[in-house]
């Protein structure tokens, strides 16, 4: 199990573990054209509505602001009109859009940012507060009969961009569904005319950047013009404006991301971005060393590449420690299932040489790598003020263990993540960890064939941890009643917890079937949940 992601910005002073936080922001009302429902949520998170004593649901009129930009937005051809009569303030743009992407009136997107009169466009800021609960909000169909998405109309406003817009840079970071960095990515090919698409000339510009042969640029040509074909007649081809920076969280896991940050220096479009993915694609390869050919790096801090069998390839791997030299203000890395020791003898020594010298790193996601015997070629390398150290399923050995706790730099972890590694003969050194970590906010041993005793040790080494509000506890199968009661006693005395990862995954309780499972799972949790608040402590979230 993961604790946070290496991926995200987690503030350890600030962050409630035992609160929905997709829950809390989404406001406890419901908006139609004219009135704003009252809501509130059950024990279980469940959306409902007020009533009166006669049963009819409670509501109140929308400001007139609001009902003003509701005509507004629901009328393309009047918004239309005020808007080439300049006769609307451009500071009330970002709350028109918001209006038209609630009332979902996908023209009055298109174009409301089309004509965007000021140089920065967040959308993070522009979207309803009750529509950011869906991660999949801007690539989701709004109606099945077309099947356009409010992402669709974005992207056909940015090719049409109109000239009174200012329109310099949008930023789209914040959204993590990975079509969203798909479409993104077609912008230029879209941008250029179709008689411009010619294999050669895409093949000439795409190996300025990445590794790709002419029969894949030719496959994929197929395949874009195939889901264009209806679409094509209508985009304004070759557009001339100023250039625009387009800010998202990358994730350069499909083909179509490449191949679009390859041909953005032919179109008006430009990509940077604060996070970016990277695992092979296949047929086509962007080296880490060409990753600023591509990218503006200014803002790149966090990294995440996956692949399994790079450890094998010492150019490869030289080849991404080299690229990754090149982003001076890099703060975390992740690489999940990627460094493993039992790939070239050299392989963990360079890797760790290589992340020795970056100066500003302070997170560090190895899970599912194989660091079985040379975690200490790691650590001694790490001199950086490292916060985050996640280890997950990483073979660790006794001795791993132990070089842990004489690292120099383990009394600054915020985070540590021990789970799924083989910890039965080692958790006497785990408790000495502990007493080394005094601000530590995260901490796992979940799923690491420890007794419920060894459990308890651990536990108890956890009470004078005054920052901890997350821990880690699993055992492979759920224990009996009385052993769960005394491990969350012990718990309960952790005062600033916040949430505690217990319970084993359904597949373990009994039962005949998933659904039996589940369920005896869920009286199980109930029951704990019982417990702690009878000891006084019904804050504790347990998962």
């Amino acid at each position: 199990m993961s604790l946070t992601d290496a991926m995200d910005d987690i503030d350890y002073e600030t962050i409630r573990f035992n609160v929905n936080e997709s829950q809390s922001r989404h406001p406890l009302w419901m908006t139609e054209a004219h009135f704003i429902y009252h809501l509130y949520r059950d024990a279980e998170g469940v959306l409902s509505c007020h009533k009166d004593t006669s049963g009819e649901p409670v509501c109140s009129p929308r400001h007139l602001a609001n009902l003003c930009m509701n005509k507004l937005v629901c009328d393309p051809g009047r918004v239309f009109g005020h808007m080439k009569a300049r006769a609307m303030p451009g500071g009330i743009y970002p709350a028109l859009l918001s209006e038209a992407i609630f009332q979902r009136e996908l023209h009055t997107i298109n174009f409301l940012v089309s004509t965007w009169p000021t140089t920065v466009l967040d959308l993070q800021s522009a979207m309803p507060v009750e529509d950011l609960s869906d991660d999949e909000i801007l690539t989701t169909p709004v109606e099945e009969k077309d099947g356009l998405t409010i992402l669709d109309c974005v992207v056909y406003a940015l090719l049409a961009l109109r000239p009174q817009s200012n329109l310099k840079m949008i930023n789209f970071s914040g959204f993590t569904d990975r079509k969203l960095s798909r479409e993104l990515s077609r912008l230029p090919l879209l941008w250029m005319n179709p008689d411009d698409r010619t294999v050669d000339r895409i093949h000439d510009i795409l190996v300025r950047t990445i590794d790709i042969s002419r029969e894949k640029v030719q496959k994929y040509l197929n395949r874009f013009n195939l889901i264009y074909a209806n679409m094509d007649p209508y985009i304004k081809h070759g557009n001339q404006f100023e250039p625009v920076t387009i800010i998202l969280d990358c994730k350069i896991t499909l083909d179509d991301v490449p191949i679009g940050l390859g041909l953005q220096y032919e179109t008006p479009f430009r990509f940077g971005c604060k996070r970016v993915w990277m695992e092979p694609i296949p047929e086509i390869s962007l080296p880490m060393t060409g990753i600023n050919q591509v990218l503006e790096l200014r803002d790149l801090t966090q990294v995440e590449y996956s692949d399994p069998h790079i450890c094998h390839d010492m150019d490869k791997l030289g080849a991404l420690m080299e690229g990754l030299h090149l982003l001076p203000h890099l703060q975390a890395l992740s690489f999940p299932n990627t460094i493993h020791s039992d790939g070239h003898e050299n392989a963990v020594k360079y890797f760790a040489s290589g992340i020795g010298k970056l100066p500003m790193l302070r997170k560090l996601n190895l899970a599912s790598c194989n660091l079985r015997e040379q975690l200490d070629t790691i650590l001694s390398e790490l001199t950086q003020d490292i916060t985050y150290l996640n280890l997950r399923d990483c073979r660790l050995c006794d001795d791993d263990i132990v070089n842990i706790r004489l690292w120099n730099n383990v009394t600054g972890l915020k985070e540590l993540n021990l789970s799924r590694n083989n910890l039965k003969t080692s958790h006497l050194a785990v408790g000495d960890i502990l007493q080394a970590v005094p601000t530590i906010g995260c901490f796992s041993v979940s799923y690491c064939s420890l007794s419920n005793s060894q459990l308890e040790t651990i536990a108890q080494k956890c009470i004078d941890l005054k920052n901890l509000k997350l821990l880690g506890l699993q055992s492979f199968t759920p224990p009996v009643m009385e052993d769960m009661e005394s491990l969350l006693q012990i718990c309960s005395l952790i005062d600033s917890l916040q949430k505690c990862y217990i319970l084993p995954d359904a597949f373990a309780f009994p039962g005949g079937n998933s659904a039996f499972r589940y369920e005896n799972r869920m009286l199980f949790t109930a029951n704990c949940e019982t417990f702690l608040q009878q000891i006084g402590r019904p804050d504790i979230d347990l998962e």
